[in-house]
């Protein structure tokens, strides 16, 4: 045993091994911003599908403009600390012939980038009490549209049951 060992109660020891490492501020931000960016890439992705549909199309070209923005946030922050943010590597993704696969996988993208947000937050609030305020925001922000989502995803589904029954019955 070392020296440190010998001073230090084996429970002290454990304690430390089983403690969480420290967060990396700058390593957490980077991994929000490319999530960000991967989000408002794929919703522009599921937009581009719902050609039939204008006004859900146009609230998430909205949301994915949102992401880009908290995105851009992100990557500031990232530059006033003195770390480059990455862009991701473009994701080639099955979509559904409607959309509604890739939006509900953006509700729940959203969902879990948001409470990643609070717990980041809450884990940064002692070291950079600037980053954990940026990131209440952004889950706030995050929430917000997730929120907007499901609504979107709702409307879009009573209208293709309306339009559906409309055809049939024409048919």
């Amino acid at each position: 045993m070392s020296e440190i060992d010998c001073t230090r109660p084996w429970w002290r020891r454990l304690v430390s091994a089983l403690a969480p490492t420290q967060l990396d501020g700058a390593e957490r931000l980077a991994w929000h911003h490319a999530a960000e960016v991967r989000l408002a890439d794929a919703l522009v992705r599921e937009a581009e599908s719902l050609g039939r549909y204008p006004q859900p199309r146009r609230r998430i070209l909205e949301a994915a403009e949102r992401a880009s923005r908290r995105a851009e946030r992100i990557r500031h922050a990232l530059d006033e600390t003195g770390h480059a943010a990455t862009e991701p590597a473009p994701t080639s993704g099955v979509r559904s012939p409607m959309g509604w696969g890739g939006l509900r996988a953006g509700v729940s993208e959203l969902a879990s980038m948001s409470e990643a947000y609070l717990a980041d937050a809450y884990a940064m609030e002692r070291r950079h009490p600037g980053l954990a305020e940026l990131l209440r925001g952004l889950h706030r922000e995050a929430a917000a549209d997730r929120r907007d989502l499901i609504w979107t995803l709702a409307q879009l589904t009573r209208a293709a049951v309306t339009t559906t029954s409309v055809e049939e019955v024409a048919a």
